[in-house]
């Protein structure tokens, strides 16, 4: 869900002139929410199982995915904080290239839970009923 909204919102932000600026500011409300959601669910949900599960490389990568998520709050309340509707009318090129670069870091992020949380939270016994909730 999360990567379908940054599809269609890269498509809208991916043009030179704003076409839907109301439908824009929609989206960019639900994506933030979205976004918002996923990381507060994967940080009191997945990492204190992963973090407390005896195995010192599991509990390293939870830790690093931990910092990462008040990383990416930090970097998406900054964005939001300059980025007001004003700010991306009036610099709409400006404004395209700091979603561009944001939606970089963002994507690598879940990439990198893709191949690395998520197989933990899959062998992990502790977050056996959240898999099978997910499933």
């Amino acid at each position: 869900m999360l990567s379908q909204l940054i599809a269609e919102y890269r498509r809208l932000v991916d043009r030179e002139t704003i076409e839907d600026f109301e439908g824009l500011l929609k989206l960019r409300q639900g994506l933030g929410h979205l976004l918002k959601a996923h990381l507060h669910g994967e940080h009191s949900m997945l990492y204190p199982p992963l973090l407390e599960s005896g195995d010192a490389e599991t509990a390293q990568i939870a830790r690093g995915f931990e910092e990462g998520t008040s990383a990416l709050m930090q970097l998406y309340a900054e964005h939001r904080e300059r980025w007001t509707a004003e700010a991306m009318k009036a610099d709409w090129a400006g404004y395209r290239a700091a979603v561009l670069s944001a939606f970089a870091v963002l994507e690598h992020r879940i990439a990198c839970e893709e191949s690395e949380l998520y197989p933990l939270v899959l062998k992990s016994e502790a977050l056996a009923p959240v898999t099978l909730r997910a499933a």
